[in-house]
């Protein structure tokens, strides 16, 4: 198989599964995404992370620099940036060098297998925690605490009032650098409604995405 041959058998449209991508069809095999095929070519696995290791450092305080993160408010576990799916943890690194008066903490998600290959950041000062973004809810979120106001109690003091007065606390801030262009657009779709559940309620939390934007028609190879 090759790339052409793809487009030629399926029409020139963009790709919506990541298992059976012009990358699979290179490779005449079916049901298997780039991560699946790589990890039956160690060699070829491994010059992927190195390349990736170089990608993850180049450019990164340009990109830092674009956002005031020491604005981040932290929540009330004193977590004020989650970065999902950072690898192994350069642009944190990047970010508590040149924001050093940043409030709160930093926690450094990926999958399992990716941290413990070893990251780059201090682990006494970034907490590690692996997350699949694609089968988990996000799991660092804000605290809410509330009060029920019943009939009784009531400033009204109507029999038939029962009021729910929720007090919201902050959230945490969520930080994806070069993580959905790997994606097509139901899957990216996917990663962003597991963060939904951890950010709904809280005004103050952010999410950051630092990603390749390129034209829908005619882009610069």
């Amino acid at each position: 198989g090759s790339v052409p041959g793809y487009y030629l058998k399926y029409g020139f449209k963009s790709p919506q599964d990541p298992k059976n991508s012009p990358f699979t069809f290179a490779h005449s095999t079916k049901d298997a995404d780039f991560f699946d095929i790589l990890n039956t070519k160690p060699e070829e696995m491994a010059l992927f992370k190195n390349a990736m290791t170089i990608m993850a450092v180049l450019g990164l305080k340009e990109v830092v620099r674009l956002y005031e993160f020491d604005r981040l408010e932290p929540n009330e576990d004193g977590i004020a940036l989650v970065d999902v799916g950072g690898g192994k943890g350069h642009i944190l690194n990047t970010i508590r060098e040149m924001y050093p008066n940043m409030k709160g903490r930093s926690v450094l998600e990926d999958l399992k297998t990716v941290l413990e290959g070893g990251t780059a950041v201090p682990e006494n000062e970034v907490a590690l925690r692996p997350y699949d973004f694609f089968k988990e809810i996000q799991p660092i979120t804000g605290k809410l605490s509330a009060i029920i106001c019943s009939g009784q109690s009531c400033r009204r003091r109507a029999s038939f009032c029962r009021e729910l007065i929720v007090l919201t606390h902050l959230g945490s801030n969520y930080f994806l650098k070069a993580i959905l262009h790997d994606w097509p657009d139901n899957d990216c779709l996917e990663i962003l409604n597991n963060l939904v559940p951890a950010m709904r309620g809280y005004p103050h939390s952010r999410l950051l995405i630092s990603e390749l934007v390129i034209p829908d028609r005619n882009p610069d190879p």
